[in-house]
């Protein structure tokens, strides 16, 4: 005659699930830490003027759901370098100032008028983090399940 009895492992396995959730959602923090650095340290962001806020003051991580995040920038010429001004080229393509006579900047307190400014390519930095998640999130998971493993004692 044989008896089973599970409950214990049957616990063991609940508990590695509270510890897989936990393990999974600190290392969506800790990817989404790095990727903001990543961004932040790279040459996507190089202040050449004061009057732009510092980029890396400007990247923050938000929590979209248990298992999702979203690095964003609040500041406001962040798009124009991810995604350009849609005029650029290899002479310089030019934005023209064309409702008003002059296009107007404010860099480091002084006020400044041209009628034109070159445009800038776009740095595409968001799909390359995008990229990064990607090939690392696998490998992140699988730390979080084996740290989950081992802290209910199924290893």
């Amino acid at each position: 005659m044989f008896e089973f009895d599970f409950s214990e492992l049957l616990q063991k396995g609940r508990a590695a699930d509270t510890f897989l959730k936990a393990e999974s959602a600190r290392s969506m923090d800790r990817l989404g830490d790095t990727v903001a650095g990543r961004v932040v340290d790279g040459r996507y962001f190089v202040n050449r003027g004061q009057a732009k806020p510092a980029m890396r003051d400007s990247m923050q991580v938000l929590k979209t759901g248990d298992f999702a995040r979203r690095v964003i920038s609040v500041a406001r010429h962040a798009r124009f370098l991810d995604e350009g001004t849609g005029l650029y080229g290899p002479k310089g393509r030019l934005i023209v100032a064309k409702q008003a006579k002059a296009l107007r900047f404010v860099i480091g307190g002084a006020v400044f008028f041209r009628r034109s400014v070159k445009g800038i390519r776009p740095r595409k930095f968001s799909s390359k983090e995008h990229d990064f998640v990607e090939a690392m999130l696998p490998d992140v998971l699988e730390v979080a399940a084996r740290v989950a493993i081992d802290r209910a004692g199924l290893s």
